[in-house]
């Protein structure tokens, strides 16, 4: 920055000292606190973000997800993105993952996926700055079908885990890789990654979730080592393991004591999320995969049923 000598501007002279984000903290108080006298629920929102603004605001968007056209150090394998803001601080604030390249099959179809492919796996609200002719040709149906489940994902049976839950440390899966190559004017490169995209998240309900997305155009399956470590569950218990694969729910096993290692096999842009629960999914109270007759009337014999009762089922 450069330094101000102005006698007028009520700062020490120069670009030392914190006077500088000092002001902006007391400016972002007064905005905030004007905003919320006019409109309570309003929720303010910033590109980039440090931690010493949190407090201030309520969502932030970086551009970590496409950081490769956005740094030549990463470009040349000199250094690798990782969510680490999201990381350490997704439980104070929601980020949210902009991309804003074009989505067409013309123009860098497999980095489109890629990082649409983190926007989820990194817990970030999709953000894409529509600009596309929907009935073009060249338009990247995959890469808008994956955000659309993203938020689907978000907003319905993932949101306890990407919206509400802590980001847990990585699985450290083995998967088949895939070149991702990029050309946009002067930039060029290409990288190689994991076709197996993860996250893995603790719920609100203790509840641990194991987040895949497949960007390559192959189907293939990998081991998932569930480790009784990995949010704090426990080796003394039964688990049900289940998955929502697309939105559509199954039981993968059930009764089920950790450590546990399941194959799982992943369709091309699959959003697949694995489940290890005390209990199984909401509603389906006999595990069976489906919410039938049979669970309403398994809550109906239990009707009015208390702690200390026969017929008492506390889940």
């Amino acid at each position: 920055m450069q330094g101000s000598h102005s006698q007028e501007h009520g700062h020490p002279i120069g670009s030392t000292g914190n006077w500088y984000s000092e002001a902006w903290l007391e400016t972002l108080q007064r905005i905030r606190s004007e905003a919320k006298a006019i409109y309570p629920d309003i929720a303010l929102a910033t590109e980039g973000m440090a931690e010493i603004f949190i407090p201030y605001i309520d969502s932030y968007h970086l551009r970590d997800v496409w950081a490769e056209v956005n740094s030549e150090e990463v470009q040349e394998g000199k250094a690798e993105v990782i969510p680490l803001f999201s990381y350490v601080y997704h439980d104070y604030i929601i980020p949210f993952g902009h991309y804003n390249l074009w989505l067409s099959t013309a123009e860098n179809p497999e980095y489109n996926l890629l990082a649409i492919a983190r926007i989820l796996n990194w817990g970030k609200l999709p953000a894409y700055n529509f600009r596309e002719d929907l009935s073009d040709p060249l338009l990247d149906r995959d890469a808008f079908d994956l955000i659309k489940r993203i938020a689907s994902a978000r907003r319905t049976y993932a949101q306890d885990y990407l919206v509400y839950g802590q980001m847990l440390k990585g699985p450290g899966i083995e998967s088949p890789t895939v070149v991702v190559p990029f050309e946009l004017g002067e930039i060029s490169f290409q990288k190689e990654v994991s076709a197996l995209q993860t996250s893995v998240w603790k719920g609100r309900s203790g509840a641990v979730g194991y987040m895949f997305t497949n960007i390559s155009q192959d189907v293939f399956s990998f081991n998932l080592d569930i480790d009784p470590k990995v949010g704090d569950l426990s080796s003394d218990r039964p688990y049900v393991i289940y998955e929502f694969r697309n939105g559509v729910c199954s039981i993968l096993d059930r009764d089920v004591y950790l450590p546990q290692v399941m194959n799982i096999t992943i369709n091309p842009l699959d959003v697949l999320l694995v489940v290890v629960d005390q209990v199984c999914p909401f509603g389906d109270f006999d595990c069976d995969g489906k919410v039938t007759m049979t669970d309403i009337m398994q809550v109906a014999t239990r009707w009015r049923a208390k702690g200390g009762d026969p017929d008492y089922a506390p889940c």
